[in-house]
């Protein structure tokens, strides 16, 4: 019978509904001895044929916590190597159990640590050193565990040239301890590694963390996990970032990854996509697949005509609710964000309502917090929305009474269909009170992209605590759900005129609108060459109602949208990429200016 690591179930990374490679390719596994003598178990993939001029361009590829080389050697590296990237995937240090055949050595001691980040190094230097791999094209994907490395490798600034983070960002403090809380998903997956022997423990994740976590001591888990925080260094990556995310992600949430978003200086993009921690299957998987590969044909094939960074579709959000895929430009990205949010305020009322106004009478909505048993869970539901309203985001401001501290609120919020009975997950929030047994409790529930349809309803479902650890989780538990208090308590929700408890869906902001990404141009990609300081005779008398111009970085370096003349004669000598439309014709034109 074939032992299930239960890791992998929980990170649920794998790309396994990718279509199967179609030519002969090389697959080779192997061992690297890193510097410490530890053995790192990897398999590499070559393409079929030979190589083209100055060799493959290649990938390096990193699995989830608890996972194995297989998780990418199984799914997306052949489909890269098919697609002409030199592939690698290892199994990070003691990781890979408990088959043998994809077993590394030593211990785990944190995703970005020195030592992990010298492993993957050496990978990256071991291809740059292969004769039929270009060492100037070498990229690095990963996925949840492997998305933090991708991350660390960008921020040592590492030989690479992009890089993919998935489900990952590398927030270490924001998104495992919040608000008072720890993240349920970690501490699950640390009480599996360590209670399974899943995972070679280093002793700070084994003894301190696992400890401080088991006994509820929030500031040495806040701490330990704060001294390895990475996100101050953002600002030091230099190589393009394509960062893909998931809505209702149990560990990286909006409200971590468009901050970082924002922090990056380098060429960026970002993909989000409804559900939780994983990377999406069918038509959005494919849809990301492609966007990947059209990625990495940019960079890692110096590809100017592909215009997967477009300047206007810089940012890739599907609705939670509806599932339409919006494209944002990256000035418009700020939205989600609003520096002073306003929105729609409403209020727990009686009878399991939410009114525009508070109730005048003071009302009270007692439940009780069972550790491993019980949570009951109050709801509340708007009047139907008349028209079809599109959020950004919500608030929760609470007053709560407990009999216990610490005492946990949990916010969710569902889109509610009154006809088919049914709820959709959209996004919750929690706040963890380690001091008191009563205040009023304002906070952020992960901002996300949504809307309310019309003759839908607002539910909002308020609980005290999460009732398991490690059982899985609830049918209506999603996102970034908290690791319960240790203290059963009496909970109570006050309302009305003197506690006016509120939820408020916050709208966007100001933007430039929403804008679907340009549809791929059907006009052959042409070349111009022009002496630097010198215009060219190719755009002689043509008059433009727009034109941007594109380093080999996807850097717009130049550009109108005022109808005129094209000049090439201010910029300096390079290859450039230009984008130019007259009429409803767009025209892809590659441009050599020489010195």
């Amino acid at each position: 019978m074939k032992t299930i690591n239960p890791l992998r179930q929980l990170f649920c990374i794998a790309l396994l509904l990718l279509p199967v490679p179609l030519l002969a390719q090389t697959r080779v596994d192997t061992l690297f001895t890193m510097s410490d003598g530890v053995q790192i178990n990897a398999i590499y993939i070559r393409p079929a044929g030979a190589p083209p001029p100055g060799g493959f361009p290649a990938l390096v590829l990193v699995h989830g916590f608890g996972g194995s080389k297989r998780d990418y050697g199984n799914s997306a590296a052949p489909i890269y190597a098919d697609s002409g990237y030199f592939s690698v995937a290892y199994t990070v240090r003691g990781q890979g159990r408990p088959d043998p055949a994809t077993m590394s050595g030593g211990e785990f001691e944190w995703f970005t640590t020195p030592r992990e980040l010298q492993d993957c190094q050496a990978i990256i230097e071991w291809l740059r050193g292969r004769a039929d791999v270009n060492p100037e094209r070498v990229g690095i994907e990963g996925a949840s565990q492997g998305g933090l490395t991708a991350w660390g490798a960008a921020i040592a600034q590492m030989n690479i040239r992009c890089a993919v983070p998935i489900v990952a960002s590398p927030t270490y403090s924001r998104s495992f301890t919040k608000n008072g809380t720890v993240n349920y998903f970690v501490a699950r997956a640390l009480w599996l590694a360590k209670s399974l022997g899943l995972i070679e423990l280093a002793p700070m994740m084994r003894d301190t963390l696992y400890n401080a976590i088991s006994t509820g001591n929030y500031a040495l888990t806040s701490a330990v996990i704060a001294a390895r925080d990475i996100d101050a260094n953002i600002p030091n990556v230099t190589i393009p970032i394509f960062m893909q995310l998931a809505w209702q992600d149990d560990l990286f949430s909006g409200s971590e990854f468009f901050p970082v978003f924002h922090a990056l200086r380098s060429p960026k993009k970002m993909l989000v996509w409804p559900g939780q921690h994983g990377v999406p299957s069918g038509d959005i998987g494919q849809m990301r697949l492609q966007q990947t590969l059209r990625f990495y044909r940019r960079f890692l094939r110096d590809d100017l005509a592909e215009t997967i960074m477009s300047a206007d579709s810089a940012v890739g959000l599907t609705d939670a609710t509806t599932g339409q895929l919006h494209w944002f430009a990256e000035r418009d990205s700020t939205t989600f964000r609003p520096t002073i949010p306003t929105g729609h305020q409403m209020f727990f009322n009686a009878a399991g309502a939410l009114s525009t106004g508070p109730n005048n009478s003071t009302l009270a909505f007692p439940t009780f917090y069972l550790q491993g048993v019980s949570n009951e869970s109050l709801t509340f539901r708007s009047e139907k929305f008349l028209q079809d309203r599109q959020f950004v985001g919500a608030a929760a401001d609470l007053q709560i009474t407990s009999s216990a501290v610490p005492h946990q609120a949990v916010v969710q919020l569902w889109e509610f269909n009154p006809e088919t009975k049914s709820s959709k997950p959209i996004t919750r929030g929690a706040w963890e009170s380690r001091a008191s047994t009563s205040g009023r409790y304002q906070f952020e529930l992960s901002p996300q992209l949504f809307t309310i349809r019309k003759g839908n309803q607002v539910e909002v479902r308020v609980k005290f605590g999460f009732p398991s650890l490690p059982a899985n989780p609830p049918a209506d538990e999603f996102g970034q759900i908290s690791f319960p208090p240790q203290a059963n308590s009496f909970d109570t929700l006050w309302g009305g005129g003197a506690f006016p408890s509120s939820i408020m869906l916050v709208l966007p902001g100001q933007t430039s609108g929403v804008e679907q990404e340009h549809p791929a141009t059907q006009q052959t990609t042409a070349t111009a060459v022009v002496r630097q300081g010198e215009e060219s005779a190719e755009f002689s008398g043509l008059i433009l109602d727009q034109w941007e111009l594109f380093n080999t970085w996807g850097q717009r370096v130049g550009g109108s949208n005022a109808k005129g003349a094209l000049s090439l004669s201010p910029f300096v000598a390079g290859a450039y990429f230009l984008r130019l439309r007259v009429g409803n014709d767009w025209r892809n034109i590659r441009v050599l200016i020489l010195p």
